[in-house]
């Protein structure tokens, strides 16, 4: 094999930067499984919806080594989601929204709790605890939050479009606790969905777009200075974006 040599001139001088990064740039995740107490992966051996089928304990962001380990890294921006963060009521909020909206009419949503010709398929709550003991969290590290917002199937009608009744509650009752949420990333890896929970119950890119859009909507009109993410796509080695005879996210592009 014949080698070849490379050589690459850089222009300017080595004493000074030739760029800055973002202070964020370097940030990382935790699994909103591992917040809950969900199914993250350990020793077990079957998955089931996307997900193991064992249940961990819930991680103590008390915890004082994990609280200075986790300063070290700052500034950094912490992600909460993953793809149990699509099943989740968020308890907190319903007084909030009633002082927001105290005729109890908001345009385009049907409401969720009165909803009954399907079943609450949430399987963990967010508890109002919790929250406050994520931001605590993230007071004493000086991190930014970036909180994915449930897109599943719960948050959905019978005709597959997303409501906000429940991502309502939350940004609402964060904004009343002056809570601050640096970005709101809407749903996680919905292209994974047909994998996740079949065929059937897909999103397709065109809806994901216009329930993107009322996202973006509530979002700017109760916490205007946060940003708003999305899509977040699954990419498996090999196969690329897992959505067949589709790939979602340029095509997602191409509806919006």
């Amino acid at each position: 094999m014949k080698k070849v040599e490379v050589f690459i001139e850089i222009p300017g001088s080595l004493n000074r930067p030739c760029a800055l990064l973002h202070p964020h740039f370097l940030s990382f995740t935790i699994d909103i499984s591992v917040l809950l107490g969900g199914h993250w992966w350990g020793p077990t051996k079957k998955i089931v919806q996307g997900v193991a089928s064992d249940r961990v304990e819930k991680l103590d962001l008390s915890d004082g080594r994990l609280i200075a380990y986790a300063r070290l890294l700052a500034p950094a921006m912490i992600r909460i989601g993953g793809t149990e963060a699509d099943r989740v009521k968020y308890k907190p909020g319903k007084k909030a929204v009633a002082e927001l909206y105290p005729q109890g009419a908001i345009l385009g949503d049907t409401g969720l709790e009165n909803n009954q010709d399907r079943k609450d398929g949430y399987e963990y709550t967010l508890t109002k605890g919790l929250w406050k003991r994520l931001h605590d969290f993230l007071k004493k590290t000086g991190m930014e939050l970036l909180f994915t917002i449930s897109a599943g199937l719960s948050d959905r009608d019978k005709n597959g479009v997303w409501q906000e009744t429940n991502a309502r509650q939350l940004i609402a009752y964060s904004v009343k606790k002056k809570y601050p949420v640096a970005a709101w990333e809407f749903g996680n890896e919905i292209n994974g969905f047909p994998f996740i929970y079949g065929w059937s119950k897909r999103v397709t890119p065109g809806q994901y777009g216009r329930d993107l859009a009322r996202f973006g909507h509530l979002v700017k009109s109760l916490s205007p200075e946060s940003l708003i993410l999305g899509p977040a796509s699954a990419v498996w080695p090999v196969i690329g974006e897992p959505y067949p005879v589709l790939i979602f996210t340029p095509a997602f592009c191409g509806s919006v």
